[in-house]
This record gives C-alpha cells, sequence and structure tokens, in this order.
C-alpha cells in the first residue's frame, strides 16, 4: 500500500505514483495528487492521458483534476475533446466530471484555452435541461486564467459581463476582481471603468456585485478604485 513516508528520492516518487495511476485503486489514486502537483514531473502526462480516455466517467474526472494539478498545457486539446462528448453529457449527466474538465481548462493556465472555453460556453448537449451550470464553471474558469495574467481572458469576461443575464453579468464583475486581488495595482482602467459603470445599472446583484468588486480593489491598495468613491454622482 502506498505510504508517502515510504518513498525515498523524486525519481523513486514519481514511480510509484506513476504505478499507482496505472494499477490503483481510487482511493489511493487521490492521495498522489499532491505528489503530482508539487513535482509536476512531465512523466505523469501519458498515464493520466490513459485516464482521460478510460470509459469510466469516475476515471476521467480524476484525470481532469489531476491534469490541473500537473499544469501541462500539452492536456488542453484531451480535455477539450472530453467535452465534445454529446453522450456522456447529454440529460445533464456527469455534471461533476464537466465541472472538472471545465476548471482544469482554467487551472492550466495557457491562452489557447480561452478561445476554447468560448466553445465550451455556448455548447448545448442533447435533451440538455441547461447550460446555465456549465457556463457559470466556463466563467471560473476565466477567472482563473485572468488571475494568472490572461490578458484575452480578461478581456472576454468584460464582454460577458456586459452581454449575460443578471447573474452571470454578477459573476463576472466578481472573477474580474479576484484576478486582480494580488496585484491590485495592475487593475486596467478598461475593468474599472466597467465596474463602475455598473454600480448604477442593471439589477440589483449586479450593482452589488460591483460596488463589493471596487471596494475590495479599493482596500487592497488601488487607489484609481477608490477614486471611484468620491467621484461626483
Amino acid at each position: 500500500m502506498y505510504r508517502g513516508q515510504d518513498i525515498g528520492d523524486r525519481d523513486q516518487l514519481v514511480a510509484t505514483c506513476i504505478q499507482i495511476l496505472r494499477s490503483g485503486s481510487e482511493a489511493e489514486r487521490y492521495k498522489i495528487l499532491p505528489h503530482v502537483s508539487v513535482t509536476r514531473c512531465k512523466r505523469f502526462l501519458d498515464p493520466l492521458l490513459e485516464l482521460l480516455r478510460s470509459k469510466s466517467a469516475q476515471d476521467k474526472e480524476f484525470a481532469a483534476l489531476a491534469l490541473g494539478a500537473l499544469g501541462d498545457p500539452a492536456a488542453i486539446e484531451p480535455l477539450f475533446a472530453v467535452l465534445q462528448d454529446t453522450y456522456i453529457f447529454s440529460k445533464g449527466r456527469n455534471r461533476s466530471l464537466e465541472a472538472a474538465v471545465i476548471l482544469t481548462l482554467g487551472e492550466i493556465g495557457h491562452e489557447k484555452a480561452v478561445a476554447l472555453l468560448l466553445q465550451v460556453y455556448g455548447m448545448r448537449y442533447l435533451d440538455e435541461p441547461s447550460a446555465h451550470n456549465r457556463k457559470v464553471n466556463v466563467l471560473s474558469a476565466l477567472g482563473l486564467l485572468a488571475q494568472q495574467g490572461s490578458e484575452s481572458a480578461v478581456g472576454e469576461l468584460l464582454t460577458l459581463a456586459a452581454e449575460e443575464v443578471s447573474d452571470r453579468q454578477a459573476q463576472a464583475v466578481t472573477e474580474l476582481s479576484v484576478a486582480y486581488w494580488h496585484r491590485a495595482h495592475q487593475v486596467p482602467d478598461t475593468v474599472l471603468k466597467m465596474m463602475y459603470r455598473m454600480t448604477g445599472a442593471g439589477a440589483d446583484e449586479v450593482r452589488k456585485a460591483a460596488v463589493a468588486a471596487l471596494s475590495t480593489l479599493a482596500n487592497l491598495g488601488c487607489r484609481r478604485a477608490a477614486g471611484y468613491f468620491s467621484a461626483p454622482a
């Protein structure tokens, strides 16, 4: 049985983890996720892609989570291919798998995921009652990309914040704010101006989200955000 304290050097650790990926139990696989995240060894990529191609939704979901921990852009296209399987997600099935794959596309942090996420945003599967959850997850994934410096993800969130229904508008505004929490002095003026406009327009939840977004950025040291609170009405 796998026990972290029994493993020696890095090569032994990676070899043991790969063996678990290929023949271990589900519980054992989840125990090695921290090692995948810390080592980020490229040797994990092939066995994880094998699991992603499994017929088991549980295997696919674990693989998606582990690929997010690995952070290798080579996984982006295979992950997108999973989302194109119209049968596995028809009738609202396998929501947790879908969420794991979408969020992993954002977590990997590569710019080429943005265009694919926008395709996912517009997807609608056979006999599906609603695409709302998928859109919410895509907004979260775009937010993860924006946190990692993706300017195109920021641009798409701005567009969706202007065009979407109120609850997703509010989420897009919040995602944009969170993207700059660790670099509040770098918030683009276009983002701040959009937030300010939304403090006085749209549904109540959108106005509240915009006020909270500006207030948080101001509290984190963004003087331009703070200036909007003293701007004339």
